[in-house]
């Protein structure tokens, strides 16, 4: 069964990385414009350190608890969170993002004529390839949420019986950092 072309764990890079050079009208330079903006903050949350602690707090529950709670389904689910983070982090996302927003073509401030300005941008095999991993990311970031509900409603489950309290609380704490 052939994976589709996003869920790849390496997405072969384009052969050749040509730039095109075009007009850029109005509505385009608005919609770059956007794109920089949503690059600057996706690259803000990757690198936050708060994402890192509660990642790193994340794997330090499940170093502590493994021998006791293999069992436990809130700890199997958290495990599968921590699978999608990994891959997300496999992915190398945040230097894709990089990549998109450095090949953006950039404002020039002090052109003459707006009407007749080209300027170069990324040629359609690159832009594809961009497209694909951040489709990719997504649809991880995605099964990220999916997967940190199921724990959520697993803990507050466990809550209810009275389970594992202390432990069930630091989770539900984490996952609502993390979500």
């Amino acid at each position: 069964m052939a994976t589709a072309l996003w869920n790849r764990v390496e997405i072969a890079y384009p052969g050749t990385r040509s730039t095109l050079n075009l007009k850029i009208s109005d509505t385009t330079e608005i919609c770059i414009e956007r794109l920089l903006k949503s690059c600057e903050s996706v690259l803000t949350l990757l690198r936050s350190k708060v994402l890192k602690i509660e990642i790193e707090v994340l794997y330090s529950l499940l170093y502590v608890f493994h021998n006791r709670l293999r069992q436990h389904k809130p700890y199997q689910a958290l495990k599968q969170v921590e699978q999608c983070v990994k891959r997300l982090n496999g992915m190398k996302l945040e230097a894709v993002i990089q990549d998109l927003k450095e090949m953006c073509p950039k404002r020039l401030e002090n052109s003459p004529n707006f009407e007749n300005v080209t300027r170069e941008v990324p040629s359609q095999p690159v832009l594809e390839w961009l497209s694909l991993k951040i489709m990719g990311g997504c649809k991880l970031a995605l099964c990220f949420m999916e997967n940190c509900s199921k724990v959520f409603l697993l803990t507050i489950q466990h809550l209810y019986w009275e389970e594992y309290i202390v432990l069930n609380v630091v989770l539900t704490g984490m996952l609502s950092r993390l979500w």
